[in-house]
């Protein structure tokens, strides 16, 4: 159990002042009177940390409620209200709150401030098995999925549950699965990701169908199944994986980053409509990360119908070499997810490295200026 908070300087000497400038009779007048008043404070204390409602609300509620016993004991005496009285009850009053808001938010455990169930989608390699890992160390229970998870490497210390993204059967039975091991999600993150690159003109309307099915369609499938259980819950948090691509609309990379923006702007929608229920929604914008794998594959490739002239081959070839200089680490990305899924009070955005600086520049810079930019990265 945590501990009261120590009682404070000022109510030390507000309680020294009804000592010796009010008399007893007020005093006793005043203690009978705002007893219940004082099990509310708690009780209002109690019900704010569970709830999670914000703290001037709570506050300014608790503190109108002194005003009856004051008022009460100022009905008594015609007005002859010693002045440490009211102020040794509104002191009295907030520390009794501020001790029940602790108690009430570190008694939830598992339950409240400390999210333990984590769903992670695309946790086979890459972000996701390492973020996997992550968490596992810092105490959580986490599961991944994957297309085949029989597959997987023996390396990753958390249970693999098979779940296609595209699929919505697949997609239910996993988290059905989950529920049913383990009660509740309180966390999902949706790290299944795919990079195409290409021009306009040499991209098929099927290969941009299947990114758009995998990065932002199959997290819509993945969400629509979690937000049920967690609406149950009260509670919960789902963190998306943007990018850059999701600030910046680039060059033979139109599939790829218009998807990102899709993502983005679902995501934001569904920040909004989800807050009222006590579920946190979450986009994280890292810059490319230094992985241990090859610079090409699945994750990132050509489309089928680029040229041998194209400059479609430089962008892949500048997308390697950025990842592979890249300062930015899983790890990083790893921990700075952790530390925002147990914030109380998390961000819509959370840009990471370079991205903070691309966000303003994304919003405030005019166009010749992004547009330099751009011609920049595909030199």
């Amino acid at each position: 159990m945590m501990p009261f908070p120590p009682l404070p300087i000022a109510l030390r000497i507000a309680a020294l002042a009804v000592a010796t400038v009010g008399t007893l009779e007020y005093l006793v007048l005043d203690v009978f009177i705002a007893a219940p008043f004082m099990v509310g404070a708690l009780l209002l204390g109690l019900s704010a940390g569970v709830r999670r409602a914000p703290r001037p609300i709570a506050g300014i509620t608790l503190l109108l409620s002194v005003f009856i016993p004051v008022g009460a004991v100022a009905l008594y005496r015609s007005g002859e209200v010693v002045l440490g009285i009211p102020i040794f009850d509104a002191l009295l009053f907030s520390w009794l709150f501020r001790c029940a808001w602790p108690l009430a938010r570190g008694s939830q455990g598992a339950v409240g401030d400390r999210p333990r169930i984590v769903l992670i989608t695309g946790a086979s390699g890459g972000l996701g098995g390492v973020l996997g890992a992550a968490l596992v160390k810092h105490g959580m229970t986490v599961y991944g999925t994957a297309r085949n998870p029989d597959g997987a490497s023996d390396t990753i210390a958390f249970p693999m549950l098979a779940m296609e993204v595209n699929d919505p059967a697949s997609v239910q039975k996993c988290v059905e699965e989950v529920l049913r091991r383990e009660g509740r999600i309180d966390v999902l993150i949706n790290c299944v990701n795919q990079m195409l690159i290409g021009g306009i003109e040499e991209q098929s309307v099927e290969e941009v169908r299947a990114l758009y099915d995998a990065n932002v369609f199959g997290v819509l499938r993945v969400c629509q199944q979690v937000l049920p259980a967690m609406r149950s819950q009260g509670r919960g948090t789902i963190v998306n994986m943007s990018s850059l691509g999701g600030l910046l609309a680039v060059p033979y990379m139109s599939a790829y980053t218009s998807a990102k923006f899709a993502l983005e702007a679902m995501t934001e929608a569904l920040y909004h409509e989800v807050a009222a229920q006590g579920i946190d929604v979450v986009i994280m914008q890292p810059v490319a990360m230094k992985m241990d794998r090859p610079a090409t594959g699945a994750h990132l490739k050509l489309v089928d119908g680029v040229t041998s002239g194209s400059p479609s081959h430089r962008m892949l070839k500048r997308m390697a070499a950025d990842t592979a200089a890249s300062g930015l680490t899983p790890e990083a990305v790893a921990e700075r997810i952790y530390e925002v899924i147990n914030l109380d009070n998390k961000p819509l955005r959370v840009p990471m490295d370079r991205a903070r600086v691309l966000a303003w520049v994304s919003r405030l810079a005019p166009q010749p200026v992004i547009n330099r930019l751009l011609v920049q990265l595909l030199r």
